[in-house]
């Protein structure tokens, strides 16, 4: 799913068997579509502005859901390198 919010600006939602990956903040010119299939390592889109977050710098907001419920993505992000 790709859409846009006036709080999060650009979000693409990523689906896989065990989880959904939402990342917030992209610029509009994405590298995916609906329904594409992506692999780890795969560029989704580059960074832009969050809207509610316009005092900080520009980065990604990832949110991580198991069903309905949000989860710490560091639970699931490989965070070693």
């Amino acid at each position: 799913n790709i859409s846009f919010s006036e709080m999060y600006g650009v979000i693409v939602m990523v689906d896989s068997k065990d989880f959904t990956v939402i990342y917030c903040g992209l610029d509009s010119n994405t590298n995916v579509k609906m329904k594409d299939e992506i692999s780890q390592g795969d560029v989704i889109g580059t960074v832009s502005q969050i809207p509610c977050e316009c005092e900080d710098e520009p980065h990604i907001h990832i949110e991580i859901k198991v069903g309905d419920r949000l989860i710490d993505p560091l639970t699931v992000i490989d965070n070693s390198n």
